[in-house]
């Protein structure tokens, strides 16, 4: 419960639930704008650091769906959370009836949705989880009587556009006037005159608690159930033996920077598995389906041919050529111009490779190392570092957990690494702009081949593996 809890237990209690195998459904209730939706990416770590899956579940007022056409949220729902902020007693981020913060902190919300339709904001919310779960969907409860927003007061309508329209650079004269303002439409007892209509509004517009929460139960037991109908599987990879990534790396060791060759090491001590992704559900570019050539590969041994070697601060991998192998050698395919050629496996990642170290979450950066924009995806991740080292400062109220940072909601990321939507970094070393390109190394293993080196073990064996949701 939101507000019950600061925002630092909140969240910590909630990644110890989602590893907990007691915990079947665990309902948040907390505001969360989507600025913060990205924390569930990180108690989907922490569930699977566990063994066990999050399919998370957006809960969304129905009266969004009536809400302005330049506004997903409705000035009755802001009305109604206005009110109640105001009317409540010991909120543990002081934002209650001791407050002078309150018109600030709804007109902040409000513009989080500003521009979003409400259409845009149930398509945003399936696009994000779905990318969690596929079987993740919104949910929709009512918490006000239909057709609230059109019996909205005229003057109450009026008031609320000024909150919404204020200025996060209006004055502090401004927001205590809009404070006093609102205080004293919400709260004052209508006599049934010339008094204030807004009591009666909400007394009469908000839905019983009771009746919201059978509404909400419900809505929640159909998505469960739902969730339990087959979604098809995760992704469909080669999962590589782990003797055969030792042999590997004993083979590199000596092309490798000593920490280089230490981190590689020290992850294979911890590891459980290695592999290439071929396809994922959520993969970006990805078809929406498995590619029939996949599912008529499932179960046969392929042969890698390991390329090239790319490393940095954030995560070292290897580029990979993957070739079907009938009874131990390579079949052989007619290219157009009627000359045979291997025929390679195919592979929905631009670039196929094997992750071999990441920073927690990062998986994913091994395919910005091998298309040569390392640089570029390590000066990203230190602007979002920055930018929640800011946020985290600040301490808004406002932000609700968006900024959250824990460093144990993380695995060492050799896992889906297709997906475009990893953890936060854990931070990326190297002290700023000056060791983004220090950091980086690369190794064109065709060319030690050339050399004559090609007693080494740089050609790894797998096999083609369905994996299913957990």
């Amino acid at each position: 419960e939101g507000d019950v809890l600061g925002k630092d237990e909140f969240w910590k209690q909630a990644a110890a639930s989602v590893k907990d195998a007691g915990v079947e459904v665990l309902v948040l209730n907390r505001n969360f704008p989507p600025n913060a939706w990205k924390i569930v990416q990180r108690l989907q770590v922490e569930a699977s650091s566990a063994g066990r899956r999050l399919v998370p579940l957006p809960v969304i007022p129905s009266s969004a769906s009536v809400g302005q056409n330049s506004n997903a949220v409705c000035l009755a729902d802001m009305a109604v959370c206005l009110s109640a902020v105001q009317g409540r007693d010991a909120h543990p981020g002081k934002l209650d009836r001791t407050s002078r913060e309150t018109c600030r902190v709804a007109s902040l919300f409000f513009a989080f949705y500003q521009g979003v339709t409400a259409q845009a904001l149930l398509g945003q919310a399936r696009a994000f989880f779905q990318a969690i779960h596929p079987a993740a969907r919104p949910v929709q409860v009512a918490w006000l009587r239909a057709g609230t927003e059109e019996r909205l007061p005229a003057s109450l309508q009026a008031l609320l556009l000024r909150v919404a329209s204020a200025s996060s650079n209006s004055s502090p004269a401004a927001w205590e006037v809009l404070e006093e303002e609102t205080r004293t439409a919400f709260h004052s007892c209508g006599d049934g005159g010339g008094g204030s209509t807004a009591p009666r509004f909400m007394a009469r517009e908000r839905l019983p608690p009771h009746e919201v929460a059978r509404a909400l139960l419900a809505s929640l037991r159909q998505a469960i159930a739902g969730h339990e109908e087959t979604v098809g599987p995760k992704l469909i990879h080669v999962l590589v033996p782990l003797d055969a990534v030792a042999s590997l790396l004993a083979s590199l060791r000596p092309l490798l920077p000593p920490d280089v060759a230490h981190r590689l090491d020290a992850t294979l001590a911890g590891s459980k598995e290695y592999h290439v992704t071929l396809w994922h559900c959520n993969g970006n570019g990805h078809p929406p389906g498995v590619p029939e050539e996949l599912v008529a590969m499932e179960g046969r041994e392929v042969s890698l041919r390991v390329l090239a070697l790319a490393s940095d601060n954030v995560a070292t991998a290897v580029k990979v050529e993957i070739v079907r192998d009938d009874e131990g050698t390579g079949s052989e395919v007619e290219d157009d111009g009627g000359s045979s050629r291997t025929a390679t496996v195919p592979c929905f990642n631009l670039h196929p490779h094997i992750t071999l170290w990441s920073l927690p979450g990062q998986a994913k950066h091994s395919n910005a190392l091998l298309s040569g924009d390392g640089a570029a995806a390590r000066r990203h991740l230190h602007a979002e570092a920055a930018s929640s080292a800011r946020e985290e400062e600040e301490g808004s109220a406002s932000r609700l957990g968006a900024s959250d940072r824990d460093p144990s909601l993380g695995d060492h990321g050799r896992g889906d690494e297709c997906m475009g939507d990893g953890g936060g970094a854990a931070g990326c070393g190297g002290g700023g702009e000056a060791g983004l390109e220090e950091e980086e190394f690369h190794v064109d293993l065709s060319v030690v081949r050339g050399d004559g080196r090609d007693t080494l073990s740089m050609d790894l064996r797998g096999r083609v593996t369905r994996v299913e949701w957990a």
